[in-house]
């Protein structure tokens, strides 16, 4: 199993192991605009962190962005990363959000599904803040969705993989509280950790603050960046291939 990330201590590395380059941003918002005007929009970021997509989101144009992060910590590190205007940080988890019904035109979760307890609860609370034709973005590794070829390199790395969700389940668990799933696909992110040697830094940087990494051993750790750092100056990696759920509410909320 994997273990739990404690934020409260990540929080500083947080922001610079995450963030993403401009033309990433770009990539993203070229993305969702093929389902969704960006503009005017009223957007919950849910699990936001230290407000990576929050800032994007704000950038992007939309109307109202609330930033939903439980810890407090994270929160610290938004506001020193600089805090856009158009955006509400609210102190908050995925299954209890504090916002009125109907409310809300895009929920967006980046990298959180893995880490949510109460599934159920949460896809509730999707159900009920979100507009009627509402939608939600689900930027998360999945199971059968998604690919990070640099685990791969590491030994125990199917077994690690475990700990993102399957999307099947994810989506028939909407289902059940009135959200369709319209697509999913997967999306490159280029910029980032191409080189061996990065990835390497990348990962000591990381090690307890992020979720595939606890859920490898010290010594399969110790045994991949031997691997990584073997690598011949100049070779590349293939680009992280990060898994991307669309869904949307239907006509009729399911549930109960």
């Amino acid at each position: 199993m994997a273990g739990i990330v404690d934020y409260g201590k990540a929080a500083s590395v947080y922001e610079r192991g995450r963030a993403l380059a401009p033309e990433d941003l770009r990539h993203w918002k070229s993305v969702i605009d093929s389902f969704v005007d960006t503009r005017r929009t009223t957007v919950v970021d849910v699990g936001s962190g230290t407000g990576i997509f929050t800032r994007a989101w704000c950038s992007w144009g939309s109307h109202q962005v609330f930033a939903c992060e439980p810890s407090p910590a994270m929160r610290r590190e938004a506001l020193q990363a600089g805090w856009p205007a158009g955006a509400a940080m609210v102190a908050a988890k995925a299954e209890q959000l504090p916002l009125a019904a109907d409310v809300i035109d895009v929920m967006w979760l980046s990298t959180v599904l893995h880490h949510i307890t109460d599934r159920n609860a949460w896809a509730a609370e999707a159900g009920r803040v979100l507009k009627r034709g509402g939608w939600l973005f689900v930027r998360n590794q999945f199971s059968e969705l998604g690919k990070t070829p640099w685990s791969e390199v590491l030994p125990g790395w199917e077994r690690a993989s475990e700990v993102f969700p399957r999307l099947s389940d994810v989506a028939e668990l909407l289902a059940f509280h009135g959200l369709d799933l319209v697509d999913s696909l997967e999306v490159a992110e280029s910029s980032r950790n191409q080189s061996p040697q990065a990835v390497a830094g990348w990962i000591r940087r990381m090690r307890s603050a992020d979720s595939l990494l606890l859920a490898f051993s010290d010594e399969e750790i110790n045994v991949g960046l031997d691997r990584l750092e073997s690598f011949p100056t100049g070779h590349v990696l293939e680009p992280l291939q990060v898994g991307l759920a669309i869904f949307r509410v239907a006509d009729g909320k399911g549930g109960l």
